[in-house]
């Protein structure tokens, strides 16, 4: 009985990782076509960047991979939202 709730416990975890695979290919997709339409194009990985991200999707250790990934593309994408959105001048 232990070993068939653990079975099922193991199939959910992998229902759910695939499910969160196929939300972030959309999350991409998404973010894509919004370069493309609204900001006319996308732009070059810098050299540095290339080289951390490729480490990071090189490591042997699945949840370094995870974090790392979780780490770099959402502080990017938290940056790059960062520097579009206008500036007001400070209340001093």
């Amino acid at each position: 009985m232990y070993a068939r709730s653990w079975n099922r416990a193991v199939d959910r975890r992998q229902v759910l990782r695939r499910h969160q695979v196929v939300d972030e290919a959309r999350h991409v997709e998404v973010f894509s076509k919004y370069l493309d339409e609204k900001l006319s194009g996308h732009y070059p990985v810098n050299a540095h960047l290339g080289l951390l991200l490729d480490d990071i999707i090189a490591d042997s250790r699945w949840d370094m991979t995870y974090l790392g990934m979780q780490i770099m593309v959402e502080g990017l994408a938290l940056a790059a939202f960062g520097s579009c959105t206008p500036s007001r001048p400070s209340r001093s």
